[in-house]
């Protein structure tokens, strides 16, 4: 018997034009809360001081790639360098080398 073996499978599916199943809900869920936040903010400043990190993050998520790997798998591996203590291995050290002098004899 054959079987057909299915080829790009790390490929994401286009839901929404050039949209992912996951893009458009990391977008859906960050317009949903700037526009929350709109509705709920007292001033204009208020609502640009924290809905724009939401929006650049929102976006940042759907379509930011560091190194190839989706910008979520970077957020958690910059987290987990920062927040993880740092240590160091100890090193045996290396013996002093002697400094020896030759001195050149003197002709006679």
């Amino acid at each position: 018997m054959r079987y057909e073996v299915p080829q790009f499978s790390e490929v994401e599916t286009k839901i929404v034009g050039f949209l992912s199943f996951k893009q458009l809900i990391y977008l859906g869920v960050g317009g949903g809360m700037v526009y929350i936040l709109y509705k709920t903010a007292p001033n204009p400043f208020v609502f640009i001081a924290i809905a724009g990190p939401i929006a650049a993050l929102a976006i940042a998520l759907a379509f930011v790639k560091v190194n190839g790997r989706p910008f979520l798998n970077f957020l958690g591996s910059l987290s987990q360098f920062l927040l993880r203590p740092k240590f160091y291995i100890w090193k045996k050290e290396l013996p002093k080398m002697k400094q020896v002098k030759y001195e050149e004899e003197e002709e006679k």
